[in-house]
């Protein structure tokens, strides 16, 4: 049976002009016609269902409105919500009628479709912004009200439970007299009479539910129609208990302001200390009786007059900037006042400026206090520490000569074991060459295979001959040294590499730590070298066979506890420790070791340890040594950066070491020591 269609071609050309949206749907909610503006929002049906076609949804919609329809149980009208072809959100108010064939079956159903995204758009606006405006009024402070022209309560927002102690509900219909203190109720009452255009502003008390009384501020104002009739009223409670209060203990607090003054300017007339005003020239408005006996003026000979008058000539281009004060700003200082006598009188001044009402500079006001006292006995002990500097001068004078002395003394003791040490390699010497003099040319006894053996007996004694006056003259005589930016990683690295043959025959390893931190030095590169030489050297004949030499390179920051040997100005050292597992040396022989000719070695000078020290003090350093059961290390620092007596550390003259060639030096025997300190490890290698 056919199909009867709601819409004839001319009723769907309609609906096109007028931009409203159609389609019929059979009872498999197939959309079997589209007319041309549902086509042109949603796209050509293509024999789908109503909920993809309009929805995009994979079932039918919850409560589908047309499924109602085709039931015969619904026919009216429906909002929809549907995705367009620009996946845009669009709402629908649509209105469904049932499509019947010729036997009045329901065979389908006709939905006409309207466009109220707009309408629906601005009303979620409109419930947004009242919520908002509800969400404002709630949380403003004060108390927002309405009321009818009978002055009942027809809106409060939150502020109402703490205000008047109860909900909104319980207030809506009461009565604002209902609330006001009964001596206030009759101003309270002029409310009803306020004019239109007029702003009813009172401050009054009320009376919570509770019983609590409160002082309040209320600002209301009257609503009329066009035709001048009273609506009702509009305001804003404010509670203003604990200002109302404060101003309560003002009062009392003015009443006794006069007789506080009073007894300050009583108080000020007796302190023993000068109080003054200045104006914003800087001339007296006010100044205490204390300066009467102090300068010998009286306050009212100096009023009107300038402070700058009364300071020493002297002192006066430091009050250059006093008039300049900001406001905030202290003047504190100390300086020479001259009394009428004509005499010098020590003060300290400080002093602030004046502020008015606006916060501009009116002037000053400050304190004087007598310090010439404390300033004469500052002269005197200035002059004593003069005196004691100098006789402290003296002594380290007489200490530094008795050092000499005693050193001068210990090189002519030395002078007889040195003789001795030098006669001895001589006389080897002397022998070989005279024997080799005498068999020149006949070999009889001294074959050529002995020969060598001999060179090398005669180099080896002339070498140590070499060392040993290299030592005495470095340490003895006034030299040079150079000191340039370094280096240093690659400076110890030279040393170490020198020193691997003899590490080789007593299969000893060097363990190398670095620390990233250290970079470069100021220092004289051949004379420390030699110090370091000196130092491995040692190490290596202390340790053991098959053991470990470390050598520990970082930065030492001196605190307040650290030692004498530190300078004060100096801030950081570099730190350099040398540590072996040898012996540990006896107590009495670490307080010794680093003075000239001592030795427990059995070929020792006793120089190798007294110029390391030496190098090392010429460059504001210093070397300490520790020595335990668990191995000996030695503690050299030097500063990081040049001091102020080496800025140009290339010119500064310590000591010259040109006296012996390099190539005839070689690290001379030394005992192996250490010291505490601070170990700065970053990077490790094992050479």
């Amino acid at each position: 049976m056919a199909r009867k269609s709601l819409v004839n071609e001319s009723m769907g050309e309609w609906l096109d002009c007028t931009g409203h949206m159609y389609m019929e749907i059979d009872r498999n909610l197939v959309v079997t016609f589209a007319n041309a503006a549902l086509k042109a929002r949603f796209g050509s049906p293509g024999a789908r269902e109503c909920y993809r076609y309009l929805c995009g949804a994979e079932e039918k919609c919850e409560g589908c409105a047309v499924d109602g329809i085709l039931q015969g149980t619904f026919c009216g009208h429906t909002d929809l919500t549907c995705r367009d072809r620009q996946d845009q959100r669009v709402f629908l108010h649509s209105t469904g009628a049932p499509i019947k064939d010729e036997a009045g079956s329901i065979v389908g159903a006709g939905v006409l479709m309207m466009d109220v995204s707009r309408t629906h758009r601005m009303e979620e606006m409109v419930r947004e912004s009242h919520q908002r405006y509800q969400q404002l009024v709630d949380r403003l402070p004060d108390l927002v009200f309405s009321l009818d022209p009978l002055g009942r309560f027809t809106f409060v927002n939150s502020q109402c439970q703490e205000m008047l102690a109860c909900s909104s509900r319980q207030v809506i219909g009461k009565s604002l007299w209902d609330f006001i203190e009964s001596e206030d109720n009759a101003i309270a009452r002029t409310l009803l009479t306020a004019g239109s255009g007029k702003v009813w502003d009172r401050e009054l008390g009320i009376r919570d539910a509770g019983g609590v009384q409160k002082h309040v501020h209320m600002r209301v104002n009257p609503r009329f129609d066009n035709q001048g009739n009273l609506l009702g009223f509009e305001g804003v409670m404010r509670d203003r208990t604990a200002q109302w209060e404060l101003e309560q203990e003002v009062q009392v607090c003015q009443a006794s302001l006069s007789e506080s003054q009073h007894r300050y300017w009583s108080l000020v007339e007796e302190i023993p200390d000068i109080v003054f005003d200045l104006d914003a020239s800087g001339r007296f408005a006010f100044v205490s009786p204390r300066t009467e006996e102090f300068l010998g003026y009286s306050p009212l000979s100096m009023q009107g007059t300038p402070l700058y008058q009364y300071v020493a000539p002297e002192e006066r281009p430091l009050f250059e900037g006093f008039l300049a004060l900001q406001p905030g700003e202290v003047w504190d200082g100390e300086t020479a006042l001259v009394d009428a006598q004509g005499n010098r009188k020590w003060v300290r001044i400080r002093c602030k400026t004046s502020l008015n009402t606006s916060g501009e500079v009116t002037g000053f006001e400050g304190v004087m206090a007598d310090k010439t006292e404390r300033k004469n006995l500052e002269e005197e002990l200035e002059a004593s520490r003069k005196v004691l500097l100098g006789k402290m001068h003296l002594i380290d004078e007489l200490r530094v000569r008795r050092a000499d002395w005693e050193k001068s003394r210990a090189i002519e003791e030395h002078a007889a074991e040195l003789a001795h040490e030098l006669k001895q390699p001589l006389t080897v010497i002397g022998g070989f060459v005279h024997r080799m003099a005498k068999k020149l040319g006949i070999y009889q006894g001294l074959g050529p295979d002995k020969q060598p053996e001999c060179y090398y007996v005669i180099m080896k004694e002339v070498k140590r001959l070499e060392g040993m006056l290299r030592d005495l003259v470095n340490l003895t005589k006034p030299e040079t040294l150079h000191l340039e930016r370094v280096a240093l990683k690659p400076l110890i690295e030279d040393v170490i590499r020198i020193g691997e043959e003899s590490r080789r025959e007593k299969n000893l390893k060097l363990e190398l730590d670095f620390s990233d931190e250290v970079q470069d030095a100021y220092l004289d590169p051949a004379r420390f070298q030699h110090v370091l030489r000196n130092m491995v050297t040692n190490a290596v004949e202390a340790s053991p066979r098959n053991e470990t030499i470390g050598i520990t390179v970082g930065l030492f920051v001196p605190d307040v506890e650290a030692p004498a040997a530190c300078d004060a100005e100096i801030e950081r050292y570099i730190q350099i420790k040398i540590r072996n597992t040898g012996k540990p040396i006896p107590p009495r022989a670490l307080e010794q070791i680093f003075d000239p000719f001592y030795t427990t070695k059995k070929q020792g000078t006793g120089i190798g340890l007294a110029l390391v020290k030496k190098i090392i003090e010429k460059h504001h350093g210093s070397v300490s040594v520790q020595s335990d059961d668990k191995g000996t290390i030695f503690t050299l620092q030097i500063p990081l950066a040049p001091t102020e007596n080496s800025t140009n550390a290339s010119q500064i003259k310590v000591a010259d070491t040109d006296t012996v060639p390099d190539s005839a030096v070689s690290a001379p025997a030394g005992e192996t020591h250490g010291s505490n300190g601070v170990e700065v490890r970053s990077r490790r290698y094992m050479v």
